[in-house]
């Protein structure tokens, strides 16, 4: 049985500022662009030092169970 992530986002939209995890959850993005093609998958471009990804409280609230990031 395969460990279902609690957020996945796919980076699969064209355009704007917000993306979707498989569960709806979103997420900003602030001057980043989004890419076709990843190394797997869609991905995002960090344009400058003034970019960012905010996965917002939801996402953030690891606890102190173990957790993987993977990007």
């Amino acid at each position: 049985m395969a460990i279902q992530p609690t957020y996945h986002w796919q980076f699969n939209e064209r355009e704007g500022t917000v993306t979707k995890d498989i569960n709806g959850v979103e997420a900003k993005l602030v001057r980043c662009t989004l890419q076709l093609h990843g190394r797997i998958g869609n991905a995002i471009k960090l344009n400058g030092k003034n970019s960012a990804l905010y996965l917002g409280k939801e996402a953030g609230q690891f606890g102190t169970n173990d957790f993987t990031i993977a990007f």
